[in-house]
This record gives structure tokens, sequence and C-alpha cells, in this order.
């Protein structure tokens, strides 16, 4: 191997790294842009609620559609009432 292949195999290694550096800093930021506020998350719990009609207090920031008995169709609802009202 050349002096100039093994330069550019090392350039290539050096992007390849700064590229793995920079993608998991913006997943670190987006992470950090999906940090709900309080009224966000409030209102998607008053959403899912009233459209599953579950008891107040019932549903939490974790709760899973299935657990709280939402079929699909109720999935699809629920999504596109947050995009509405949020």
């Amino acid at each position: 191997m050349s002096v100039a292949e093994t330069k550019k195999i090392s350039f290539l290694l050096s992007l390849f790294s700064s590229c793995i550096f920079f993608l998991h800093l913006t997943i670190f930021l987006l992470t950090l842009i999906q940090v709900a506020k309080q009224e966000t998350v409030d209102k998607v719990i008053d959403i899912v609620t009233r459209q599953l009609a579950s008891e107040i207090g019932s549903v939490h920031p974790h709760s899973k559609f299935q657990d709280l008995g939402a079929d699909s169709l109720d999935q699809v609802n629920n999504i596109y009432l947050f995009v509405i009202r949020t």
C-alpha cells in the first residue's frame, strides 16, 4: 500500500469518526428538544382521557395505548388530535 493510499484511508477514517460524533451529538440534541413541557403533557393526557373515556387519573405520561384499551383506529385518531391541538 502506498503512502498516498494510507493517507486517503486515514482521512476517510477520520471523516467517518467525525460523522459518527456529529450523529451522536444530533441524537442527543433531538432528545433534549423532545423533552415535553408539562403543559403539552397535560394536553395529551386530556385528549387521551376524553377520547378513550378513561377515568381521570388513569392516564399518565408513560401509558401505552394498548394498555388503555385503544385499537389502531383510536391510536390514529389520537395522533391526529395531538397534531391539531398541540
